[in-house]
């Protein structure tokens, strides 16, 4: 695989799928998506430099295993032009190697107190408590997202 370097002999540990998709359905303008395991579900999430923490559907949380964790605090949190009220995790959430090494991190999970069934966005990996929490960059003409730690990683994990 071919690596970017953060500096000599300095690669990213891991390289997953970048996903384009249009931002609301069929229209609007394409958004930068990659997958993320968090608990038991595999979810997809846009990634939102001007965002904060993982926005975790309500559905999502549910098959994530959200009724294991414990709630840090209640958060009333700005999307997309609304206050959405809700509750805010630590959770660890695994990015997902196809080539190199999988990264687990620690972040912050907001999860929406919304019906499961009437959530309308898709869930969003902010920056402040995400994104901010290990380096990454985006290739989209090879439509991959590198990330991870520097140092060495075991293959396959």
């Amino acid at each position: 695989m071919p690596r970017i370097q953060v500096g000599p002999d300095q690669p990213f540990t891991g390289a997953g799928v970048l996903r384009s998709a249009p931002g609301d359905g069929a229209r609007g303008p394409e958004k930068p998506f990659v997958s993320v395991k968090v608990g038991d579900a595999i979810a997809d999430a846009i990634l939102d430099t001007g965002g904060v923490w993982l926005v975790l559907s309500p559905t999502d949380a549910a098959f994530a295993g959200i009724g294991n964790w414990e709630p840090v605090t209640n958060e009333t949190l700005g999307i997309r032009g609304h206050d959405v009220p809700g509750r805010t995790y630590r959770a660890p959430v695994v990015l997902s190697a196809e080539d190199g090494c999988s990264v687990e991190i620690e972040i912050t999970v907001f999860v929406p107190d919304w019906p499961e069934d009437d959530w309308p966005l898709p869930n969003f990996l902010g920056w402040q408590g995400c994104l901010n929490r290990f380096r990454f960059a985006l290739d989209a003409e090879a439509e991959r997202f590198y990330f991870g730690v520097l140092g060495v990683c075991e293959q396959g994990r």
